[in-house]
């Protein structure tokens, strides 16, 4: 079962533990240098890094998140449309689902949806094609800013069924670093225009667990742990004297 946690009771919780960052199957490329405003087209496929002093997805558009990808702004990140990462299929080279990092120095926005992706999944495959494949983890996103507020939903990815004697895949995380602010306290994005953006389903969603695989030859799978939602405050790293 997905679990979800309405924006309001952020206000009222601690911080919880905080989870692992989103991780990658394989080193990601360097950063590139920061280039400015970066408003995505409809249809966009999005991995690797990127940093940029805005992020932009505007309303009505969706993108795609097709490998793991992080994006660090200076000033703002304003999520009108739709993020939404790929489920792997029978056919990727990969068994997880991407993960999606969000990390600005001043604020971000979320009005529309993050849609993770699930894992591989070996549903429906004959046992004997399957044995011994676990499923695959489904798409963790995390946030990071010193205020930040969101109006939409982030719904993390489930993980994928196991094959015949193995395990299902771990559901996805949300993590959130930072302090949860009113419309009225950003900086660059206007309260009026926030206001107009609100989605009254706000929240955030654990991804749900694999299944686990039919039992082979005396050998049962496991079904996969659901994901979570951890929040702490915001603290800027120490600086050298």
């Amino acid at each position: 079962m997905h679990c979800f946690l309405r924006l309001a009771l952020l206000l009222a919780v601690g911080p919880l533990c905080l989870l692992s960052a989103c991780s990658s199957d394989e080193p990601q490329p360097e950063p590139q240098e920061y280039n400015g405003i970066y408003v995505t087209v409809n249809g966009e496929r999005l991995s690797g890094w990127m940093n940029v002093d805005v992020f932009h997805v505007p309303k009505g558009l969706r993108v795609m998140v097709e490998e793991d990808f992080s994006v660090h702004a200076m000033k703002y990140i304003c999520i009108e449309g739709d993020i939404m990462m790929r489920d792997r299929t029978l056919e990727d080279p990969r068994t997880d689902a991407p993960n999606l990092r969000l990390a600005c120095e001043e604020e971000i926005l979320i009005t529309g949806r993050i849609i993770g992706g699930a894992g591989r999944s070996f549903a429906g495959v004959p046992p004997e094609n399957c044995v011994g494949q676990p499923g695959g983890d489904g798409s963790s996103i995390e946030l990071s800013s010193p205020r930040y507020l969101v109006l939409g939903a982030l719904v993390a990815g489930r993980g994928g069924r196991g094959g015949a004697g193995s395990n299902g895949g771990q559901g996805g995380t949300i993590e959130v670093i930072g302090d949860l602010v009113n419309p009225d306290q950003h900086i660059f994005i206007k309260e009026s225009r926030i206001k107009q953006l609100a989605s009254a389903d706000a929240g955030f969603y654990g991804g749900a667990g694999g299944g686990a695989g039919p039992e082979w030859q005396g050998v049962p799978g496991s079904p996969g742990q659901s994901g979570g939602m951890s929040s702490q405050s915001w603290s800027r790293p120490a600086t050298a004297e």
